[in-house]
């Protein structure tokens, strides 16, 4: 007969020597997507950054939870209720809340030790903001996605040395292909664990190791990265301006087209997921599916007056979002936006400086957006006005005689 602990103690949420190997076989991973020069391995290494920094948050989790369980009743600490539980399995921002936060009190011999600096929990919240952009919009930058991605991966790795336990070693995973991978990484047994015990494993000393190997390999240059994120927004726009003029000029629908079409993409940025704005557009939705599909004409009627009375419920909210919204941006908010994306270029936290790119960042993407959408339409309202004075698109009916 097996031994019944053989299956506990060899499987995955028992063994730290195979959660460390995850570790660090996607670290490596997304360098080696890093090294590439093409933008689907770019995406694919912040997705697989943003999704090992989540197994690190969601390991912290459950380090803190088991924490707040034990421990003399008369301890007052951290405690975690249902409802917590399940916005900390929702929320990424939460998790991370959770990860560079302090729960030490006593005997808990540093487990309670945040495993982030406020700085690079930043990182990776600017980080998983990009991630969602790639992952749920199928949008990315080619300048600037493989900063955020090395900066997280700097910052998780961070996060995982913290995560580990200095002062403690085993001698599973002493000897083998994982050791063999971290000597070349620059792997040494700590000198507080002596000589005489043989070769020991010391999982702190390994993401260490990873971590000097990561600094030489491929190191996040502060400076470097800040001047690029200055240059990307500086071309932006440098773009946004050229078009303006282009839009503003003889060939272009006019200056006054602009400005207006700026607020309405920024309202609908900020309003256009609005819940009761949605609920009332699904409401006159099904009323008007209703009526097409009924024969009755006193049903016919009463889905009229209702489709009538949910139209006039829905102009007067939309009357309200509208006139409560103060647009912040136009076409004079550009030079000081060259001014916030210039000002990047000095920034040496990375924390501060993603989280800043991203704010003049989603700014230009309304510019951008709105930009692009006015350019096209009026291009397409052109096009067919030559059609049409060429005679193109237009049908005569004649009466034969």
């Amino acid at each position: 007969m097996s031994d019944a602990w053989d299956w506990i103690n060899r499987r995955y949420e028992s063994d730290d020597l195979a959660k460390f190997t995850l570790m660090l076989d996607t670290l490596e991973e997304v360098v080696g997507h890093l090294r590439s020069d093409a933008p689907a391995r770019h995406r694919i290494a912040l997705i697989l950054t943003d999704y090992i920094a989540d197994v690190l948050l969601a390991r912290r989790v459950n380090s803190v939870v088991q924490l707040s369980e034990y421990g003399p009743w008369f301890e007052p600490r951290e405690r975690f209720t249902d409802r917590d539980l399940n916005l900390l399995r929702q929320g990424f921002n939460r998790r991370l809340q959770v990860a560079s936060q302090s729960y030490e009190r006593p005997m808990t011999f540093g487990m309670g030790r945040p495993i982030l600096a406020e700085e690079l929990a930043e990182v990776l919240r600017v980080a998983h903001a990009y991630r969602n952009d790639v992952y749920h919009e199928d949008r990315h930058n080619p300048h600037s996605l493989p900063i955020v991605t090395l900066a997280a991966l700097h910052a998780t790795a961070e996060a995982w040395r913290q995560s580990l336990p200095s002062k403690s070693a085993t001698s599973s995973g002493a000897k083998g292909p994982l050791m063999d991978r971290l000597v070349v990484m620059g792997y040494e047994t700590p000198s507080i664990l002596g000589s005489g015990a043989g070769p020991m494993f010391s999982h702190y000393a390994g993401a260490e190791a990873f971590i000097g190997w990561l600094d030489r390999e491929m190191p996040f240059d502060i400076a470097a990265a800040a001047c690029s994120l200055s240059e990307d927004i500086d071309s932006r726009i440098e773009w946004a301006e050229s078009m303006i003029a282009w839009l503003s000029g003889w060939e272009g629908p006019g200056a006054d087209e602009i400005e207006p079409s700026l607020h309405w993409h920024e309202f609908w940025r900020e309003h256009g997921g609005d819940p009761r704005l949605l609920e009332l557009n699904d409401e006159q939705a099904r009323n008007a599916a209703a009526s097409l599909d009924t024969e009755d004409e006193a049903e016919k009627e009463r889905l009229r007056a209702l489709m009538q009375q949910t139209d006039e419920q829905r102009t007067e909210y939309f009357r309200s979002l509208h006139s409560s919204f103060t647009p912040t941006l136009g076409i004079k908010s550009l030079p000081k936006l060259r001014r916030r994306g210039r000002a990047l270029a000095e920034l040496r936290q990375p924390g501060r400086l993603l989280a800043r790119y991203r704010t003049v960042d989603e700014q230009m993407r309304v510019f951008e957006d709105t930009l692009a959408e006015v350019a096209e339409g009026w291009d397409r309202h052109v096009s067919e006005e030559v059609d049409r004075a060429r005679g193109k698109g237009i049908f005569i009916t004649r009466r034969e005689p």
